[in-house]
């Protein structure tokens, strides 16, 4: 990652990680991310280690809140924001409770994010605000760590990315 054009950007990052100890969100900007809070914020408890930083024990921020939508435009003066949705899978896989239990975690997930955005838009009705998602069904599993198919995946972000960032008259 090039953090010297990141906290160049005028493009506004927001990463989102949760301290582990006191249960408290950590955000992180163009000028406070951090190789380790980067990590922290993909690290899922139980299946990764948590990460030492910043003087605390990091993990994915997912755990205390999905996507901080209102949190940030209730602090910050914004005219547009960009919510990244994830979708990893687009059906049952397979006969055992894993999966069903994996897609219902997920829709639940989805449908936080979702709330949280229509009641941003309501809140905020200065502010566009765009939910971003795959341009098409990821069909991952959380622990799905298949080389080839996790290069096609980044592959399908970056066009994803160049996409929406095209979209909104912006040339990378």
């Amino acid at each position: 990652m090039d953090f010297a054009r990141l906290r160049a950007s005028p493009i506004r990052l927001l990463v989102l990680a949760a301290d582990l100890v006191s249960g408290e969100p950590r955000r992180f900007d163009n000028a406070s991310l951090t190789v380790d809070a980067l990590v922290a914020s993909a690290t899922v408890p139980g299946l990764f280690p948590a990460v030492p930083a910043e003087g605390a024990v990091l993990v994915d921020g997912g755990v205390v809140q999905r996507a901080p939508t209102l949190e940030l435009l209730d602090a910050e003066r914004l005219d547009r924001l960009l919510v990244v949705l994830g979708s990893g899978g687009d059906a049952l896989r397979g006969e055992t409770i894993q999966p069903v239990l994996e897609r219902a975690f997920e829709l639940a997930q989805a449908r936080e994010v979702r709330r949280d955005v229509e009641l941003a838009r309501f809140r905020h009705p200065g502010v566009e605000i765009r939910v971003v998602q795959p341009s098409e069904p990821l069909r991952l599993r959380p622990l799905d760590f298949d080389g080839p198919r996790l290069a096609a995946l980044l592959d399908l972000g970056r066009r994803d990315g160049l996409a929406c960032l095209d979209g909104l008259g912006y040339r990378p």
